[in-house]
């Protein structure tokens, strides 16, 4: 599939040269922004339908360049992979692109029927065999929960790259916001949550475009995440200390013990039910044990930079070798 522009690319480049990734920014610009010490550059995509990088989130590190206008734009520009977040239902985006531009494909998080962003409450979303079974040159977990799937693409290849916070940044405060949740919230969600707040008399709104936003999740006793997989605003939460509640999937269960470093919800009435419980809980033992799971685990940021490395040093020395 890739056997023209892999020779083309193997007599034209070196290998320690870094690879040119084209890429999108659907709310990972935090993610991305890891990848300022790893060998590559970064192309975002900007086109309509989807988002730019919001600088209020994460200023554009020193490797990551915005472009505007459509794929065929690229059809004299070489690119050497495309990078895609499965979870942000950008595989078909991505399998195009793929193609049109002859260039292997890293899928981060493949989507499993447990595994799809932005579904808290349990519903089942309607995935077939081929979508279970899609894949791309190279396949990224996020989270070490998830288990890989069997490649039809012998070539295919699966591992594991946690993501690794500052823990410098994110500390436990003394906490003044009762309860804090990111305002890139499905709306039900949203909703539930502002009820909730107006009755108990607990705000706190996490703005998502405003770099300082360590600083309120320092201070913030709960909180919410929304998200089904693992984002990095959870682990940053728990590196603050906070107590927090998140969907019960397979990611998350991977660092979170209910009742222990955390709460895990099901439904709506659960998510409720939990709310009132930790609003009550005195003291930092879950939050401290919270930030515990992150000092130990998502604190090497040597590691992340070395097994990306290792990915994009594999695409230099064999993809464009065969």
């Amino acid at each position: 599939m890739h056997i023209m522009n892999n020779l083309i690319r193997s007599a034209t480049r070196t290998d320690n040269k870094p690879l040119k990734c084209l890429s999108f920014c659907r709310e990972t610009e935090k993610f991305l922004s890891l990848f300022e010490d790893v060998n590559c550059e970064i192309y975002v995509m900007e086109k309509e339908g989807i988002s730019s990088w919001k600088e209020g989130i994460s200023d554009i590190p020193s490797n990551v360049f915005l472009i505007n206008g459509d794929i065929n734009n690229f059809k004299d520009t070489y690119v050497d992979c495309i990078l895609i977040n499965d979870k942000l239902q950008e595989f078909d985006l991505g399998i195009q692109l793929s193609r049109q531009l002859h260039a292997p494909m890293i899928l981060i998080d493949h989507a499993g029927e447990e595994q799809v962003q932005k579904n808290p409450f349990g519903i089942v979303p309607s995935i077939g065999p081929e979508v279970m079974s899609r894949s791309g040159d190279m396949n990224i977990s996020v989270g070490s929960s998830v288990q890989a799937r069997s490649a039809a693409n012998p070539r295919a290849i699966r591992m594991t790259i946690e993501p690794y916070v500052d823990t410098e940044k994110y500390s436990p405060d003394e906490k003044t916001i009762p309860l804090a949740i990111d305002n890139n919230t499905p709306a039900d969600l949203f909703h539930t949550f502002m009820e909730f707040a107006s009755k108990s008399g607990a705000v706190g709104l996490f703005n998502n475009e405003d770099k300082k936003s360590h600083e309120i999740m320092n201070r913030s006793k709960i909180f919410l995440a929304t998200w089904a997989g693992l984002d990095i605003k959870t682990i940053e939460a728990m590196a603050s200390g906070c107590i927090v509640i998140a969907p019960n999937s397979p990611d998350i269960r991977g660092i979170i013990k209910h009742g222990e470093t955390g709460f895990l919800y099901n439904t709506i009435d659960e998510l409720q039910d939990l709310l009132k419980e930790s609003l009550s809980i005195e003291g930092q033992e879950i939050g401290n044990a919270a930030r515990q799971i992150v000092l130990d685990k998502y604190s090497d940021k040597s590691s992340f930079i070395n097994k990306w490395n290792q990915v994009f040093s594999y695409i230099s020395k064999v993809v464009f070798k065969l």
